[in-house]
């Protein structure tokens, strides 16, 4: 859940010792303004939960063969 009580459902969370990944699949078209705001969304819940660690985002289009970062 995010602090305003949303419920958000990552696709994919790594844990390193000293960073998070969140992955998000995709199928399909490509809709960089929507899909980034999500993963933007999961990595602002990242750095709420654990604010000492570096947090970032991939978006990975399976379709497409193609991996963004996104942070």
């Amino acid at each position: 859940c995010d602090s305003d009580g949303r419920l958000v459902r990552m696709d994919r969370l790594v844990i390193d010792p000293g960073a998070l990944t969140v992955v998000d699949y995709k199928t399909g078209a490509e809709e960089p303004a929507a899909h980034e705001a999500q993963v933007r969304d999961y990595v602002r819940v990242l750095t709420d939960v654990y604010p000492s660690l570096p947090a970032s985002g991939l978006l990975a289009y399976v379709d497409l063969g193609t991996v963004r970062r996104i942070s």
